[in-house]
């Protein structure tokens, strides 16, 4: 019989937190919930363990910014399911791998992005993920400080101060420091 227990050689899951104000919501920075687990009832457990962590922390939404294909490269297609199962909300915005947000992402966060703010002005928390949690949920991260009422280049600086390796990328970068709070 295969045991679904969890074993050391899983990394903790850990979410970086950031704040547009101290009145406001918390944004929460994650690499993929069950990222660790790769496929079967192990990596299932290791999704289990990972979405408690972020009910425990409070998000309300989770916003997944991961390629279509990544759900099955990481063994998480269950993912969108299980967060809705737990009482979050879950939104996909597209965003391939090494890019910054294209035109699937837009169309996508015209709406979502006056719920995220919604969220935030309400003091609740709302996680963003991508496959590590380096780039593109940083990025975006950033771009939701800005819609918050921060400057393009202070939301990249209050990004890196808590993660130094957050945006990376050249065109992550600029799309940050072009990005332009839209109206509601």
């Amino acid at each position: 019989m295969e045991s679904t227990a969890i074993t050391s050689h899983v990394p903790p899951f850990h979410i970086a937190e950031i704040s547009p104000r101290t009145d406001r919501g918390v944004i929460g920075v994650s690499s993929c919930p069950g990222r660790h687990g790769g496929e079967g009832a192990h990596g299932s457990g290791v999704l289990a363990r990972d979405l408690v962590r972020v009910r425990e922390w409070g998000a309300k939404a989770v916003l997944s910014v991961l390629d279509r294909s990544e759900f099955d490269e990481l063994g998480v297609t269950a993912l969108p399911e299980q967060v809705r199962r737990s009482g979050m909300g879950w939104h996909h915005l597209p965003i391939r791998r090494r890019y910054p947000p294209g035109p699937a992402f837009e169309r996508i966060w015209s709406d979502v992005r006056a719920e995220a703010t919604g969220v935030l002005e309400a003091g609740e928390r709302i996680l963003i993920h991508c496959n590590e949690g380096f780039a593109r949920a940083w990025t975006v991260a950033a771009c939701l400080l800005v819609e918050c009422g921060m400057a393009p280049v202070d939301a990249l600086e209050r990004v890196r101060s808590v993660q130094p390796r957050a945006i990376p990328l050249v065109l992550q970068e600029w799309y940050v420091i072009n990005y332009r709070r839209q109206s509601s």
